[in-house]
């Protein structure tokens, strides 16, 4: 059986890290990083039934980069990371039912 996930948006978690950014001693640019609540729905591709669907966080942990583009300050919120995907779909592509 074919599958196809999809990923929705549910809502801003909790607050993870504030990356700040500085030139010449002076802020310039604030990131905060949030970790993300999504719905994710699995479907049978032919048919387009509904198989499952699951609650996932985004990634919880973050690292400010070393360097990022002047502008506004911003919000990002995470989503969840490749290996956490891999592990809720693992079993669907088994063909068996978590």
């Amino acid at each position: 059986m074919q599958l196809v996930a999809c990923a929705e948006y549910q809502e801003r978690g909790k607050l993870l890290k504030k990356c700040r950014y500085t030139f010449s001693g002076v802020l310039r640019r604030t990131i905060s990083h949030y970790e993300g609540r999504y719905r994710m729905r699995v479907y049978e591709a032919r048919t387009g039934r509904l198989v499952a669907t699951h609650g996932m966080a985004g990634q919880d942990s973050v690292m400010c980069t070393g360097f990022v583009e002047d502008g506004p300050d911003s919000v990002v919120t995470e989503t969840p990371d490749d290996a956490s995907l891999r592990a809720f779909l693992r079993p669907y592509a088994r063909g068996e039912r978590p």
